[in-house]
């Protein structure tokens, strides 16, 4: 499974293609495809294109088959999505629609960031106010706390 690990900005370029960090690209597949999809929050989310299978096996019980809101955010999901392979230099192709859908602009900075097991594409704007912490945020410390609990770091 591939590990994808912090953020860096690239321009996308008028054609919509944007570059994919090396080390990014390092943890793809020989087959350099990556499979793009419409993310939360406002971002893309990009997943090596040989793991989307497994990403879509969630997809597969009951309930989205038998519940209306299920059906409706796989959908939302999915519209627009794509399976692109790298080029020689590195850059994957945006569609309009996902461009669009990330409130992204060609000839603009966008926000490559690696999220563990995926990789997600901001706006730079948007994506620095889900990572700043107000006055009245819990601490990173807390909201470890609160996911992981109080034995956090020890083994």
């Amino acid at each position: 499974m591939a590990l994808f690990l912090g953020d860096q900005e690239f321009v996308l370029d008028e054609k919509g293609r944007l570059s994919i960090p090396s080390r990014f690209r390092d943890e793809l597949p020989e087959d350099k495809k990556l499979a793009i999809l419409n993310g939360l929050d406002g971002c893309l989310f990009m997943f090596p294109a040989s793991e989307i299978k497994q990403i879509a096996g969630r997809f597969r019980n009951s309930r989205f088959l038998s519940d209306e809101k299920a059906r409706r955010f796989q959908r939302l999901l999915t519209r627009g999505g794509s399976v692109e392979r790298l080029d020689a230099q590195g850059r994957v192709l945006l569609n309009q629609r996902q461009i669009e859908y990330a409130g992204l602009t060609k000839k603009d900075k966008v926000a490559v960031v690696g999220n563990f097991d995926r990789i997600e594409i901001w706006k730079p704007e948007t994506y620095a106010k889900h990572v700043e912490l107000g006055a009245d945020d819990p601490s990173l410390e807390d909201m470890a706390s609160d996911f992981f609990g109080q034995d956090l770091g020890e083994e």
